[in-house]
């Protein structure tokens, strides 16, 4: 029993070890979408916004080891959620355009933010510098499933839909 104490911390380091080492696909149990490479990495984590890591608690919010980069989540529904959520904080700071939304969510060090733009604004059809309001609306609800579709691809069309994100916006913003 004594000999067994002393191993003890080596036993545990050993298994952490181990735990590392795990192929992928023994990670992936838990979400083996996270290593479909053929889907955009917004997708592949339940991320359409694909909103870098934070501190934040986001609801759903899970760990994937083969992204350190960005949140991935349990559900798409939790990813659009969270989206919806981090826009909305955005807004509240003053980001009340398209332009000024956007340049935040997708900077020029990162993106090419003035096609970004364009391609937001002509899909939510208002200009890029009109302010909106935020809430449970169809400018908001447009905006963001441009955002999501421009993050993704046209393949985001297959996981969600501008109906997804109004329904969001209803539960979140349900007087506006």
């Amino acid at each position: 029993m004594k000999n067994l104490k002393k191993l003890w911390p080596l036993l545990l380091l050993t298994i952490a070890a181990l735990l590392l080492l795990l192929p992928t696909s023994v990670m992936n149990k838990i979400n083996p979408q996270f290593s479909n490479k053929k889907l955009p990495r917004g997708l592949r984590n339940n991320n359409p916004g694909n909103l870098r890591k934070s501190a934040a608690n986001w609801a759903g919010k899970v760990v994937n080891p083969l992204d350190t980069a960005f949140e991935s989540f349990d559900t798409m529904s939790n990813g659009v959620r969270a989206a919806l959520k981090n826009a909305f904080t955005q807004w509240n700071r003053g980001k009340n355009t398209i332009a000024e939304l956007v340049s935040v969510w997708a900077p020029p060090s990162e993106n090419n933010t003035s096609a970004y733009v364009a391609t937001v604004a002509k899909a939510a059809g208002i200009s890029a510098s009109k302010e909106f309001m935020w809430g449970n609306n169809d400018t908001t609800a447009k905006i963001m499933y441009a955002i999501f579709l421009h993050e993704n691809g046209p393949l985001a069309k297959q996981y969600i839909t501008l109906e997804n994100v109004r329904g969001h916006l209803a539960v979140l913003h349900p007087l506006s």
